[in-house]
Order: structure tokens, then sequence, then C-alpha cells
């Protein structure tokens, strides 16, 4: 009998969301800076941009069909904190936005 060199396939569609990361990593949905405002002790209320707040979207439909692995997620996670921090104030925040997330993941997902 032949041996089939077909891959296996999943019953899961890749377009199935595994996990929620706006609500794992507490991203509102006001389309609003994430960055923190020190001098203000509270968080960002600068508007991001309409293609920013797109993109972020995408990224999180993306993640959400991965599974919340850390070492796969970095890149994914600092692109979203890129596009989810205002440009004037806090992309400086990027690196300890990232860090927080991860945290986040941990807990949720041990």
């Amino acid at each position: 009998m032949p041996i089939s060199r077909t891959p296996a396939r999943s019953s899961r569609s890749s377009t199935t969301p595994l996990w929620d990361p706006r609500a794992t990593l507490d991203i509102a949905s006001d389309h609003r800076c994430v960055g923190h405002a020190p001098s203000k002790g509270r968080k960002c209320r600068i508007w991001l941009a309409g293609h920013n707040v797109h993109k972020a979207d995408d990224i999180l439909r993306n993640l959400s069909t991965q599974e919340p692995e850390l070492g796969a997620l970095r890149i994914h996670l600092s692109r979203l904190a890129g596009y989810l921090l205002c440009p004037r104030w806090h992309q400086d925040q990027v690196s300890s936005m990232v860090d927080k997330w991860e945290e986040r993941i941990k807990y949720a997902y041990p």
C-alpha cells in the first residue's frame, strides 16, 4: 500500500481564534495610545491615527490564531506596541510595553 506524502490537515482553521489577545493584554478599544503618561499619573489620552488602529487590529487578529507562546510572539508584540503608542510621546515605551504584555501572557497561559 503506498504511503501518502500529503501533510495532515488540522481540523482547526487558521482563522479560528485560539485566545483573545486584546483581553489578555488589556488593550482597550478606545483607539487611544496605550502608553503611560508619568507626568499625569495615568494612561495617555492621545488618539491614534486610523491607519495605526487598523494595523494593530490586523496584528491582534493574527495573534489570536497563534498559540500564545512568548518566543514566537515577541516580534509581533513589538510591532503591535509601535502601532498602539503615540509617535510624539510614547514610542520610547515599546520595550517596556512588550515586557508588560509578556508578563500578562505568562500569567494567563502558564
